[in-house]
This record gives structure tokens, C-alpha cells and sequence, in this order.
């Protein structure tokens, strides 16, 4: 996730909830706590490196 798919996805949650302030739990946290965008390792999905090691490892038997 990106910062601006994270401001889209809070604004939209807040919005929802009818908040104006939410907690967010996660690795995806960091944008809310850094102004600047965060290096391209920093987005990266465990999920889809664990996805990517399965393949990995079915291919290689």
C-alpha cells in the first residue's frame, strides 16, 4: 500500500464511522506516523512475498 491508497482508505473509513480520528494497527501504521513517502521495501506485501516463495518453491520442487 502506498500513502496516498492509505490516506484514501482512512478518509474513507472515517467517513463511514462518522470519526475523525482512528487508530491504525499494523505495518501499514508507518504512514501515519512519517510525513514523507516511505521507501518502495516499506510497501511491500508479506502476503504476496510469501505468495511468491510458494510459487518459487513448487517450481523448484
Amino acid at each position: 500500500m502506498n500513502r496516498e491508497a492509505f490516506d484514501h482508505a482512512v478518509r474513507a473509513a472515517g467517513a463511514i464511522l462518522g470519526e475523525n480520528e482512528l487508530l491504525v494497527i499494523g505495518s501499514q501504521a508507518l504512514h501515519a506516523s512519517i510525513s514523507t513517502d516511505l521507501p518502495p521495501e516499506a510497501a511491500r506485501s508479506v502476503e504476496r512475498l510469501a505468495g511468491i516463495a510458494d510459487l518459487l518453491a513448487r517450481l523448484c520442487g
